[in-house]
């Protein structure tokens, strides 16, 4: 005899922010120059989506993920009065991010990891 055992994983947890990041190399940065940022999520979230990232700056750059995985990503441009001595998120908001399973996004928590964590970018204009 056999026996069939199906197991079912509900998911109903939305999918949240755990670090922000950038693979720019470290240095200073001026008007005109990009910085590259990255949000990891928890799980795999839809190709499309989008949050808004305000910086120290005061800047705001849209990230997107640019295929259904684990990332969005976005560019910096400063702009001429834009200026931090190490760049971090400081907030961000939520467009439309949603699970594979249709689990929209509603933290918008800043995680402990942001882009000052292993990264150095100066932003001087």
């Amino acid at each position: 005899s056999s026996l069939n055992v199906n197991t079912f994983i509900v998911d109903t947890t939305g999918p949240t922010v755990t670090s922000f990041t950038s693979t720019t190399a470290d240095g200073s940065y001026k008007s005109a120059d990009t910085v590259n940022i990255t949000a990891t999520v928890s799980e795999t979230v839809v190709s499309g989506n989008t949050i808004t990232v305000t910086l120290d700056t005061g800047a705001t750059v849209v990230l997107t993920a640019p295929a259904n995985g684990t990332t969005l990503v976005g560019t910096y441009t400063v702009v001429a009065g834009n200026n931090s001595s190490d760049l971090t998120v400081s907030s961000f908001s939520i467009g439309t991010v949603t699970d594979s399973a249709g689990n929209v996004m509603t933290s918008t928590s800043v995680p402990a990891t942001n882009i000052d964590t292993d990264s150095d970018i100066v932003i001087s204009t």
